[in-house]
């Protein structure tokens, strides 16, 4: 695995820590706002490490929309991922 495909995975993993914590709250004290911006940046992550893994290029986005339709040109066992979101 190479340095920039680890950087990616490392950076999830900081939002992954910040949602174990929020989530290990009692209800009423979770900051739906935090877990909320820090799953969006997870995925996001996982899916830029994924591109970073293939080589595949994805610019200067954030919408995972984008960075899920250029992983799915990358696979198509991917398409089934749509169908969860």
């Amino acid at each position: 695995m190479n340095d920039k495909v680890k950087f990616w995975l490392m950076k999830a993993f900081e939002d992954w820590k910040v949602l174990e914590v929020e989530m290990a709250l009692p209800e009423d004290e979770v900051s739906t706002s935090a877990v909320c911006f820090h799953s969006q940046q997870f995925v996001e992550k996982l899916l830029k490490a994924y591109l970073t893994m293939k080589n595949s290029p994805f610019g200067r986005t954030h919408v995972l929309e984008v960075l899920l339709e250029s992983c799915k040109v990358q696979e198509l066992n991917l398409l089934s991922i749509e169908r969860d979101l």
